[in-house]
């Protein structure tokens, strides 16, 4: 099958799509409305069951302190805050409309902890970095992986065959079959719900330089300096919860950053070491937390 034909069939696939739940279409539309009280937000989370026991289970996972909470209202004001219950809801209730039972290679558990690892990292990082926006990293590292999903979705069989091969072989597999690989499955989905450009933007250019399966091609080619740290932060987590680099390991390395660091990044490496270690240590908090989002 020529690659032309496989991405043909690729994009006829994601307009066949299951439509969107009402909830996520409710929380597209206030998402990014600044002027939209906090209670339109809490009523809509609450006309979703699903939703509702997530986010309260989160703001009473071990991360939170094991709170008592129960109502929607006080899960996101009290404990997770509204701008982070927003990019977790949007992050559950569109990556919702797929279900991944027939594809036993694809686990959303660990889709969910490398989504919150990644996602954490970032949100930290940035503190660091000029221009950047603390939660749109945060939303584009929850979002980062969903052309993944999508595809273990519409190809189930074809993608359990390639999520069974070493991590350093898959995008040439996702290449071979689907003449894309699934950052580009992932643009095309966020910007067809609209999701804000910076968002697309990322995952565009990261389909482009993931093509050869080599993450360290960041550092010969020109991006944005989002798509850089999202890109750090995904190699990262990915690090943390690989067999050959433990929990341990990384905590107790001196240089856990890999070299070399884009330029913007370089004055505050101590710094960004020092949220690594943090994070690592506190894997098994992100763990509880990606159980309950599966």
């Amino acid at each position: 099958m020529s690659k032309d034909k496989t991405l043909s069939i690729s994009m006829e696939k994601l307009n066949e799509l299951p439509p969107l739940s009402n909830a996520a279409r409710k929380i597209l539309e206030i998402i990014y409305n600044p002027d939209i009280d906090i209670s339109v937000f809490v009523d809509v989370v609450e006309q979703d069951p699903v939703l509702l026991g997530k986010l309260i289970g989160l703001a009473n996972s071990s991360y939170y302190g094991h709170r008592k909470i129960s109502s929607a209202e006080r899960a996101i004001i009290d404990i997770l805050g509204l701008r982070t219950a927003k990019n977790i809801a949007l992050g559950v209730v569109l990556s919702g409309i797929f279900d991944t039972r027939h594809c036993p290679n694809f686990k959303v558990g660990d889709y969910w902890l490398n989504s919150l690892l990644s996602a954490r990292l970032g949100r930290e990082f940035a503190v660091y970095v000029t221009d950047i926006q603390r939660d749109e990293v945060y939303l584009c590292a929850m979002l980062y992986e969903i052309g993944q999903m999508a595809l273990a979705f519409l190809y189930p069989q074809v993608m359990n065959r390639i999520l069974a091969e070493e991590q350093t072989l898959r995008m040439v597999r996702e290449l071979k079959n689907f003449g894309r690989n699934h950052y580009s499955i992932s643009a095309e989905l966020l910007e067809k719900w609209n999701l804000p450009e910076i968002v697309v933007q990322v995952l565009s250019e990261s389909a482009e330089i993931e093509s050869s399966g080599d993450k360290t091609e960041y550092q010969t080619v020109e991006l944005s300096k989002m798509t850089q740290l999202i890109l750090l932060c995904n190699t990262l987590s990915s690090a943390i919860l690989s067999k050959e680099n433990q929990m341990e390991s990384i905590a107790e390395q001196d240089d856990t950053l890999p070299e070399p660091l884009p330029d913007f990044l370089q004055p505050v490496k101590t710094e960004l070491e020092a949220i690594l270690r943090k994070t690592a240590s506190n894997l098994d908090d992100y763990q509880e937390m990606a159980q309950l989002l599966s």
